[in-house]
């Protein structure tokens, strides 16, 4: 069946989905681990949760906690609930449906639509849609800039911004996350349509789905009925009611309910998402960071050997995941208010449970010749790092496609190369590891990772230290050094502490930021874990 077709066959089955008692791998006796698991995590008196579990035609809500503490009203499945990340799949399946329709091409350039745009001009919507574009992440530099997402933004300062700032790399050189990517999307399509992108995505794609209570909130003064505050925590678990000023749209801020959810996976559960999502493929490789599976604001991965289309979402007061198994059929999505909740480690323990995953297990202890594994691994192509660290008898990893260490698991081992996999929820990670080097796949980015010594001692010649601006009026930065230290103050955001590599390159092994100095030491170039090739001017 089409997707153009489905599209009027689940505006009708939208109004008689219910929930049910027994259906797949959910049953009563599942539903009560869920049940159990959800009120482990969540005390019925804090900010929580809204969980559906998805097949071909029914879904099951689990709701658990507060949609709001000041009144003390529990979450539904009417909840109305700002999502961030997870929404870019709505924005890509509109650019891949326009393409369908002949309305776009993906081998479009940017200036056919948006001219304006003078450093993207020759960036192609497919690696807009593929983050292969090289577009720097305005969310980034706003960071850099001192601001916060309960900051007041408009779309004109995200345009001025984009505008004006330079790749973080040519164009298809590699896989790197960009928000800013999607923002020019939106762009093209209110281009091409001459609508608002919030109009539009109402009209032709919410509406028409039946998901009547979703909607881009690209106003935040806007009165919501029956919605849910976002909460941040503290480490001594108090809570604090914060609600976005944003209203940047495309890259996230969807407002939807899990019942609107619930439509939109089922409506994926009876497409071909293969087929559809396969406009992509011919699309996936990269120049340097081998295959790219990102379509359309999906990931496509495995967990533990599913094939699985899973994306997550957070921002500082809310959290969300969405994982659909098309040769399962069912989905998995979780809609949180507060962000101290890992939703994808969420959806794949409820994984576990609907599809009785075994347990991964990790090998107690590792050899001393494994020891001798932990340190820093460089790839200069992609300028990128890998930290190995040893603690407690096992090995944890970080790298360029998980965002926090993660243990590995040993899977073969030689005389010549030990392989490990990397145990976080994706599973996808794999670090084969011979001599010197790590041959590094996932299914972002790949390459091959060089082991690098730190130098005991250093020197820094005097013009070298001092303060330097941004090209980008990010605002500035102090170099000091100190016993072999290198300390890059950061406007706005604090020190970062470097060591000079045996490649010339200072790092910082604990944000995998990178920094060296121009040839004649006239400007420094700064590169962190989402943006890369900040320039600073003496």
């Amino acid at each position: 069946m089409q997707f153009s077709q489905l599209i009027l066959v689940l505006f009708a089955l939208s109004y008689v989905l219910t929930s049910s008692k027994s259906y797949g791998q959910l049953n009563e006796s599942t539903s009560s681990d869920i049940s159990q698991h959800l009120a482990m995590l969540i005390s019925k008196n804090e900010p929580g949760c809204n969980v559906a579990i998805v097949s071909e035609n029914k879904y099951k809500v689990f709701s658990q906690g507060l949609a709001s503490l000041e009144y003390h009203k529990k979450l539904t499945p009417k909840t109305k609930m700002l999502t961030a990340s997870t929404s870019k799949q709505f924005l890509g399946y509109a650019i891949l449906k326009m393409a369908e329709n002949g309305e776009l091409n993906l081998t479009d350039n940017v200036e056919m639509y948006l001219p304006e745009y003078k450093h993207y001009r020759q960036v192609k919507i497919y690696q807009l849609l593929n983050h292969s574009a090289g577009v720097k992440s305005h969310w980034a530099l706003f960071e850099l800039m001192g601001k916060s997402l309960f900051d007041e933004y408009k779309t004109p300062i995200v345009e001025e911004t984009l505008r004006h700032a330079t790749p973080d790399f040519n164009q298809n050189n590699r896989y790197l996350y960009s928000n800013g990517g999607y923002f020019i999307l939106t762009k093209i399509i209110e281009s091409i349509t001459n609508l608002s992108f919030a109009d539009y995505m109402k009209e032709k794609i919410f509406l028409p789905l039946g998901m009547l209570n979703s909607f881009y909130l690209d106003d935040y003064t806007q009165v919501i009925r029956d919605r849910a505050d976002g909460y941040t925590v503290s480490a001594e678990q108090n809570f604090k009611a914060v609600r976005t000023h944003a209203q940047i749209v495309g890259p996230g801020h969807v407002v939807t309910t899990i019942d609107d959810f619930a439509i939109w996976a089922t409506f994926l559960i009876n497409s071909d998402v293969e087929a559809f999502y396969g406009q992509l493929v011919p699309f996936k490789k990269s120049t340097y960071g081998g295959d790219i599976r990102y379509y359309a604001g999906l990931f496509k991965e495995k967990f533990n050997g599913e094939l699985v289309y899973q994306h997550a979402g957070y921002y500082e007061n809310w959290r969300q995941a969405f994982s659909l198994f098309p040769d399962k059929k069912m989905a998995i999505i979780s809609l949180c208010n507060r962000a101290d909740i890992s939703t994808n480690k969420l959806n794949y323990s409820l994984a576990e449970l609907l599809f009785s995953w075994p347990k991964s297990k990790v090998s107690k202890g590792i050899s001393a010749q494994e020891q001798q594994l932990a340190g820093l691994y460089f790839n200069k192509q992609l300028n990128e790092i890998i930290d190995i660290r040893f603690h407690k008898g096992q090995l944890y990893y970080l790298g360029p496609a998980n965002s926090s260490f993660a243990k590995l698991k040993l899977v073969v081992k030689n005389k010549v190369t030990s392989q490990y996999t990397g145990l976080t929820f994706k599973q996808n990670n794999v670090l084969n590891f011979d001599g010197q080097t790590i041959n590094f796949t996932s299914p972002l980015i790949s390459g091959r990772f060089e082991k690098i010594k730190m130098e005991d001692k250093v020197t820094l010649p005097a013009n070298n230290l001092g303060e330097y601006k941004s090209t980008l009026g990010l605002g500035g930065v102090k170099v000091s050094l100190k016993d072999n230290i290198l300390t890059l103050n950061v406007k706005n955001i604090g020190d970062i502490d470097y060591q000079l590599s045996s490649i010339g390159l200072w790092l910082d092994r604990e944000n995998l930021s990178s920094l060296r100095f121009s040839e004649n030491n006239d400007s420094l170039i700064l590169s962190l874990k989402h943006i890369k090739n900040l320039v600073y001017q003496k």
